[in-house]
């Protein structure tokens, strides 16, 4: 609802409607009033763990979600809405994104190990995609052939991976999604 709210122009209504939900707590009060969480110590045995790593890897999504919009996104609409911005100072945002894209690769690939980064595969597409073309522009032509050569890899996984489960260690066995 808050955000077909902000979808219609109207800010303050969303903000109020996550205000006032029931069922949203703060960060601050911990995931340790998730569903996720909850289930993981009302299940027992493999479906608790089950639950527990469920919980991980939305976490990670969240955070990953979270420092791409909040701080690129963020940047790029600020940069739209003021037109442009002088050369050197865009330059400086670019060097900015390419050291948080590179903080979100690290996130991932420390999380999923083994690369069984399942629905992150597409979205690890766009951003070598995008640190290729930072990096040509900065004239970092092995970086930027490196992240090229990474998306081909991906491109090919992602075409050809077949169902299955994790097997990297936080989340080993739940199911890959974006198969």
């Amino acid at each position: 609802m808050a955000q077909a709210y902000k979808n219609k122009g109207e800010q303050e209504k969303a903000v109020k409607t996550v205000k006032e939900s029931s069922i949203i707590h703060s960060l601050a009060n911990g995931v340790h009033y998730s569903l996720e969480y909850m289930l993981s110590f009302a299940a027992e045995g493999e479906e608790a763990a089950l639950n527990l790593k469920y919980m991980l890897t939305e976490l990670c999504e969240a955070l990953c979600s979270g420092i791409w919009n909040n701080l690129i996104c963020t940047e790029y609409q600020a940069y739209i809405q003021n037109d442009a911005l002088p050369n050197e100072e865009w330059l400086e945002v670019l060097k900015r994104h390419i050291i948080i894209l590179e903080k979100i690769e690290k996130i991932i690939g420390a999380f999923y190990e083994d690369g069984d980064y399942g629905f992150y595969r597409e979205g690890m597409l766009y951003h070598y995609c995008t640190l290729a073309n930072y990096y040509m522009i900065f004239g970092e032509y092995d970086k930027a052939l490196d992240n090229i050569e990474k998306c081909a890899e991906t491109a090919i996984i992602y075409d050809t991976e077949r169902p299955g489960k994790h097997t990297s260690i936080l989340a080993k066995d739940i199911k890959i999604y974006g198969d």
